[in-house]
């Protein structure tokens, strides 16, 4: 399943008991801008897959922005709140 294309921020305020592990994906671009996503996933290596396909359909609207936002960051953390994958793009004029 993929995470919602939404960039809504999703907050833990009640307990979880789902049958897969739930992945938090945060997303930050520039200093002041961070939303994120929750979903179900398997196990970490699903979730990671995950990141990259959303990457993939997130590109366009990034590199869109490049000029106003040059660095862009998306976290997974599992359930526990512990990060396992990180995503980092950085544009610079040399």
């Amino acid at each position: 399943m993929k995470p919602p294309k939404s960039m809504g921020t999703i907050t833990r305020q009640t307990p979880y008991h789902g049958a897969m592990p739930r992945y938090s994906f945060n997303i930050v671009q520039g200093k002041f801008s961070k939303s994120s996503v929750i979903a179900d996933y398997p196990d970490n290596e699903s979730a990671q897959r995950s990141a990259l396909v959303m990457f993939g359909d997130l590109w366009r609207d990034i590199a869109f922005r490049i000029n106003e936002h040059p660095e862009w960051k998306m976290e997974i953390e599992d359930q526990s709140g512990k990060p396992i994958f990180r995503l980092r793009f950085t544009a610079e004029s040399i």
